[in-house]
């Protein structure tokens, strides 16, 4: 089970599915910071980002501006 933080400030849990051992953990410390960066920058955007996924919902303007900057931090 994964716990983490979403960009609202709630503590959310997924089953871990991936078998791909301290790779993922290792990819996931050094780039869900800049997930969080930048939701925070975009609070009519909700989402999540497990591992290079990112899903988010929100007004289309406010997607595709968080989508391009996120593209942009990566």
């Amino acid at each position: 089970m994964m716990r983490f933080s979403d960009n609202h400030g709630g503590t959310r849990h997924l089953l871990w599915q991936q078998d791909h051992g301290f790779e993922t953990i290792r990819f996931d410390v050094t780039v869900h910071p800049s997930f969080g960066r930048v939701f925070k920058k975009y609070p009519d955007c909700q989402g999540i980002g497990v591992c290079d996924d990112v899903f988010a919902l929100g007004p289309l303007g406010q997607v595709l501006l968080f989508a391009a900057e996120l593209r942009n931090k990566i």
